[in-house]
């Protein structure tokens, strides 16, 4: 169809399509004014990702999961936050409200089913490259939806303290109940330290050893002396009673005997003596009076020096034995030294053992005193990295219906309804309105046109006809 066929029907059927197009319109601009309006308010929440931690002062890393503002978005319409607001609002008392949800014949309880409701209108969307969560609420009443909103921005920072707060209180409650247990075993251990050491009058046992052991090395170092003093005494005792065994004449041979400082007196003596009697003798003769002196002398000095000798011998076996009975008693100090030692390694293995204990004991209980402070610290918390930025205010126009929008969208719609109506009415009754539709129907050229010469303003629009015109005659 040519574009001057299409507006010579438009224009033929003009009133048709005007009808059409004017009940469209109408019926927008009146179905506009007569919907109930739709108001919507915003309220805007903060997200502050990098807020540092106030308990341990380190840089918060909220926003290092890809997912935190999706799982922010679902908090904000979680049933808790959006019971939170009925509470807070006290609509579970509106009377409008329940007659609402009796109507409905719905079987979810009251709160529940207000919640929904709420939920239903919610909008929550975060903005663009930021860290703001817009939370929209629509409704017919411009102060009522602005209350909803910030009411959902208030009860969503809540409901995030909350989330934060309650699981440190429970791990609160759980390290304060093990801390209990941890200083009682603390104070079981450090019992059993402190009567261990009473009962061992224990108070440094590392000095107290090594005293010990300096005594120890002490006496082994007395008692190998004294083995090599008793093992040579033994000796020398034994030689000297072999040697008073073979006489006086072996005796004096003994070592201990010739290096006798009395012996070697008596015998220097005794030499002088003999020398004396000599020469007496030898110019006095042996019956002279000094002669028979010095014979006494001589004779008194030998049994002297024999006893001398014997008493020599007899010493270095008194030594021996003295030397045997103080190797015994070092022996014996040894034995008992070590015991001694052996038993104060004991003591300080387990005194060691108990103070491991102690420790290991204190060590967790610090531990688990540091957690539970910093978790009671967490859950005294009055603060969260939500804050409302911009609270809602109650709207001045509604956001539906909006009547230019409406007004544009009916007056396509009119004039596509007029175009659709005046074909449906064309089809079916086609009629000629122009020498072309003449000549298109009939096959045949046109040669005249009788009446109007077919100059109106819809040739002026339109292409003209490539038809062959010819004069009447």
């Amino acid at each position: 169809m040519a574009l001057e066929q299409f507006l010579r029907i438009l224009w033929a059927r003009r009133w048709a399509a005007l009808a059409a197009f004017v009940a469209c319109v109408a019926a927008g601009v009146g179905g506009t004014m007569l919907w109930p309006k739709k108001y919507s308010a915003s309220a805007q929440v903060l997200l502050d990702m990098k807020a540092t931690d106030p308990v341990s002062g380190l840089p918060g890393a909220a926003g290092a999961s890809p997912g935190y503002l999706a799982t922010e978005l679902d908090v904000v319409r979680s049933t808790r936050v959006a019971l939170r607001v009925v509470d807070g609002l006290r609509l579970a008392q509106n009377a409008q409200l329940r007659a609402d949800h009796q109507r409905s014949g719905s079987e979810t309880p009251l709160r529940e089913w207000i919640a929904e409701q709420l939920v239903a209108q919610l909008k929550v969307r975060p903005s663009r490259d930021s860290t703001v969560l817009e939370i929209t609420y629509a409704g017919s009443e411009a102060k009522f939806v602005a209350i909803v909103a910030n009411a959902f921005a208030r009860a969503y920072i809540d409901t995030s303290l909350e989330l934060r707060v309650e699981p440190a209180r429970q791990q609160s409650a759980w390290f304060d109940e093990r801390a209990k247990a941890l200083r009682a075993n603390l104070d079981a251990a450090q019992r059993r330290l402190s009567e261990y050491q009473r009962k061992y009058r224990i108070v440094s046992i590392d000095e107290r050893l090594d005293v010990e052991n300096g005594r120890l090395q002490e006496l082994s170092t007395q008692l190998v002396a004294l083995q090599a003093l008793s093992a040579e005494s033994a000796k020398r005792a034994s030689l000297a009673r072999t040697a008073a065994a073979g006489g006086i004449a072996d005796l004096a041979t003994v070592p201990d005997v010739l290096q006798s400082g009395i012996v070697a007196s008596l015998k220097t003596e005794l030499v002088r003596l003999e020398s004396r009697q000599a020469d007496v003798a030898a110019n006095l003769g042996r019956n002279h009076p000094d002669h028979l002196k010095l014979s006494e002398e001589i004779g008194a000095m030998r049994p002297r020096l024999e006893r001398e000798m014997q008493a020599v011998a007899s010493s270095l076996g008194r030594t021996a034995q003295l030397n045997a009975q103080r190797e015994a008693e070092v022996q014996a100090s040894l034995e008992r030294q070590r015991s001694k030692v052996l038993e104060l390694k004991a003591r300080r293995d387990e005194f060691t053992v108990l103070t491991r204990d102690v420790e290991a004991a204190q060590r967790a209980f610090d531990e688990v005193f540091q957690r539970s402070s910093k978790v009671g610290l967490e859950s005294l918390l009055r603060q969260t990295n939500a804050q409302l930025l911009d609270a809602a205010v109650p709207p001045s126009n509604p956001t539906s219906p909006i009547l230019l929008v409406n007004a544009i969208v009916s007056t396509v719609l009119g004039v596509l309804a007029a175009v659709t109506l005046v074909l449906l009415l064309e089809l079916p009754d086609r009629r000629v309105r122009s020498a072309a539709d003449a000549s298109s129907a009939t096959g045949l050229p046109v040669l005249g046109i009788v009446g109007r010469d077919g100059r109106s303003w819809i040739r002026r629009w339109t292409r003209r006809a490539e038809v062959p015109r010819l004069a009447a005659y």
